[in-house]
């Protein structure tokens, strides 16, 4: 059984993109200490600076232990360690369910409509060359980001939303920022190394199966800042989402 953090409020820092300054939504829970490398002590997301910003009714918070290969940690909620063996099957246990297989379709569907990279033309070959494409980029780059260089370099793969406990603009800096920094094990920002090199790696493996026209460093290099972008995009999603669902919950009311 983990045991309950103790919290301890801070002073709040102006928002900028200094690794301290940014991700800081959390705390270590001592008691759950473990000699694994890739097993660190539980990690409860907590809010800070309750006098700048006081609490109101949450639309993210979920209290308790949350499920251990969970992709985002709400406020309140603890996290369970992850071993390294546990980082590579977070990696590909969500491959297989209907969530990852429906962006794959809408990625290949809207290069399909477009024509875009990569240029495989228009006709229903080309939409399968692009949908097993799209299917081996998207995978592979989570198996390096999350199996692969976040247990070589003890980082937790994890999202740590934030809330709604915190001003709009923090959380949007907060969120866009997650593609450069992340979290180590034991709960300190970092840069995320597993995110970029993973990126970079899968546009440089792109070079290998993509038309003579999308090969080159110029194309990988704008795959590399796309797939930031898109990246970084989800993590805002990730983070407002539970704000959006109460919005439509109380228009339906």
């Amino acid at each position: 059984m983990l045991a309950p953090a103790s919290i301890t409020a801070r002073s709040e820092q102006p928002a900028s993109i200094d690794v301290d300054a940014v991700d800081t939504p959390d705390i270590i829970a001592p008691s759950a200490a473990s000699s694994l490398p890739d097993a660190p002590s539980a990690i409860a997301s907590a809010h800070e600076n309750t006098e700048e910003a006081p609490a109101r009714h949450s639309t993210s918070s979920a209290a308790g232990i949350a499920p251990k290969y969970a992709h985002t940690i709400h406020p309140g909620q603890i996290a369970q360690p992850l071993t390294a063996r546990d980082k590579f099957v977070y990696s590909i246990e969500d491959r297989a369910s209907i969530g990852p297989f429906l962006d794959i379709l809408w990625r290949a569907g809207f290069e399909q409509a477009v024509n875009g990279s990569p240029h495989y033309g228009t006709d229903s070959g080309a939409f399968g060359e692009r949908l097993g494409a799209a299917a081996i980029k998207q995978t592979t780059s989570h198996i390096l980001t999350n199996g692969v260089f976040a247990p070589l370099l003890h980082d937790d793969p994890r999202f740590y939303q934030l809330g709604d406990s915190y001003p709009v603009k923090r959380r949007l800096l907060y969120a866009g920022t997650r593609v450069i920094i992340t979290r180590k094990d034991d709960g300190r920002p970092t840069i995320n190394i597993p995110r970029l090199a993973a990126t970079v790696s899968v546009a440089a493996l792109n070079n290998l199966y993509y038309p003579p026209e999308d090969r080159g460093f110029q194309h990988s290099a704008t795959n590399v800042a796309t797939s930031l972008a898109i990246k970084a995009a989800g993590y805002e999603f990730g983070e407002f989402m539970g704000d959006l669902l109460h919005i439509v919950h109380r228009s339906k009311e």
